[in-house]
């Protein structure tokens, strides 16, 4: 069950803070910070989760019987987060990517249309004036 729901769960936020950014850019950026920093708690948590782990392995691996080191190893090895650092700087460049969207967006539309991104920002062209 856990299998399917966590991801589902994740995707289902990425798809709404994606939407959040390009529809409402405001509301995105208010919600932005809090973001960042529940981000940062738990890339803390997690690394100090995964260090005690670590910690605990070194420490007790010598009261265990050799024959049972292996399988005390990967006990503790499915106890850790792995790839801690790529999962957090994916997770971080993907809030700010969605924080400076609008003004992404904003360069390309002028683009297309031949304006520049001051142009688009006032809504008139040099044909206009």
């Amino acid at each position: 069950m856990w299998d399917t729901f966590i991801p589902g769960v994740l995707l289902a936020t990425i798809t709404a803070l994606g939407v959040l950014a390009y529809k409402h850019p405001t509301a995105y950026a208010r919600i932005f910070l809090p973001f960042v920093i529940v981000s940062i708690i738990l890339f803390i948590g997690t690394f100090f989760w995964n260090y005690g782990t670590l910690k605990a392995h070194i420490t007790l691996i010598k009261f265990i019987i050799h024959d049972e080191q292996n399988a005390a190893t990967q006990a503790i090895n499915s106890l850790q987060v792995p790839h801690l650092i790529p999962i957090y700087a994916t997770v971080v460049a993907y809030l700010y990517l969605l924080r400076f969207l609008p003004l992404l967006l904003e360069s390309s539309e002028g683009d297309k249309e031949g304006k520049s991104a001051e142009e688009t920002k006032l809504g008139k062209t040099s044909k206009e004036e």
